[in-house]
């Protein structure tokens, strides 16, 4: 299999409350190209959304002040940027619980930079 084609430079918000997780995955986008900001709550997350405008969401699901569910549901009445769920619960429900959220995709815990690069690929295409 070939590496997927570089993907264009994103604004990228990534939502992660582990400094060291947010720091590796942060440091990983940047590498690929992307433009990153990060917010460590899903407050903090929304008040990010509400100032800007992001190409993508990459959102933990487990997050201090709630989930990356709630945080779907706190964003997708003004914001349709497509979303993907990082997080370690991998089981279908927690998949389908997080498609019917809004996210776009699905990435369970650890993604490597090829699968990170393919998901990502995979959301610009369907722009």
């Amino acid at each position: 299999m070939t590496d997927p084609a570089p993907n264009p430079s994103l604004s990228i918000l990534l939502v992660e409350d582990h400094p060291d997780t947010a720091l590796a995955i942060g440091n990983l986008l940047a590498m690929m190209g992307h433009t990153v900001q990060s917010a460590d709550s899903v407050e903090a997350a929304v008040r990010v959304v509400i100032g800007n405008r992001f190409d993508l969401i990459i959102s933990d699901v487990g997050l201090p002040d709630g989930n990356g569910v709630s945080l779907m549901h706190g964003i997708r009445p003004f914001c349709d940027t497509p979303a993907i769920a990082l997080t370690g619960y991998g089981g279908d429900d927690d998949v389908a619980r997080c498609l019917r959220a809004g996210f776009n995709r699905h990435l369970t815990k650890p993604v490597g930079a090829r699968q990170l690069g393919e998901a990502i690929a995979e959301l610009q295409e369907r722009a």
